[in-house]
């Protein structure tokens, strides 16, 4: 695996193109001859090796870190808050107000799973809760108010609802050179996607990410990272 020093100049200028920015993709029957949930979904499947990971956490530019965003160490839970009308993550940006955390773990090559589990605060709507961001790709997973909150691939693809003031177990998968991503929900695959334009390098993302509504509030506790050759 080889993992990118990005330099922070060069990462803020990603982040300017917002969500927009997404290359698209296809959503994608499950199929015989796709990867199985016992090898690619959960985290005792075959060959994944937990690694450490180092981030820190974007939030809007003039406010205090823990007006936005706070972190239970005995439970491992992160909470992520925005409100409607916040400033960006830096000063003169035109990017959508956003509480994430970013991982440091770009990559460029190799198979990468995200894990979690991850309690959506009811109202939340049209707020991107987990992003799988290179540039010019930016894939995600939005939260949506529609029965009782929903967890939409980008805005059209369901993943699984109702997810309002509940705890939901999520793996995604992305397998670099084959461009595919797989979605699991408590342990069972419920979609793949086929990432239709590629970018150089990637990195996770989670927490929340533009609103309509008042308030976007996510808690996410559990964050792991895999890697798998």
């Amino acid at each position: 695996m080889k993992l990118l020093k990005v330099e922070c100049l060069l990462m803020l200028f990603c982040f300017t193109t917002g969500l927009s920015a997404c290359g698209g993709d296809e959503d994608e029957p499950i199929k015989d001859d796709v990867p199985t949930p016992e090898l690619y979904g959960p985290k005792h499947g075959t060959g994944w090796v937990e690694h450490t990971y180092d981030y820190y956490i974007q939030k809007p530019w003039n406010l205090n870190l823990e007006e936005r965003y706070t972190y239970d160490k005995e439970n491992d839970e992160h909470t992520f808050k925005i409100i409607k009308g916040d400033e960006p993550f830096k000063q003169g940006d035109h990017t959508s107000p956003r509480c994430e955390l970013r991982m440091r773990n770009d990559y460029t090559e190799g198979n990468h799973q995200f894990e979690a589990d991850y309690y959506v605060v009811e109202g939340t709507h049209r707020t991107a809760v987990m992003q799988i961001f290179g540039y010019p790709v930016a894939i995600n997973i939005k939260a949506y108010e529609e029965n009782g909150g929903t967890l939409k691939w980008h805005d059209s693809h369901d993943i699984v609802s109702p997810v309002y003031n509940k705890w939901v177990h999520l793996n995604v998968v992305h397998m670099f050179t084959e461009r595919q991503i797989y979605v699991y929900v408590d342990g069972k695959l419920i979609r793949s996607f086929r990432v239709k334009e590629d970018a150089p390098s990637y990195y996770f993302k989670c927490g929340v990410y533009s609103t309509v509504s008042e308030v976007s509030e996510v808690k996410i506790k559990n964050i792991k990272y895999y890697f798998k050759p």
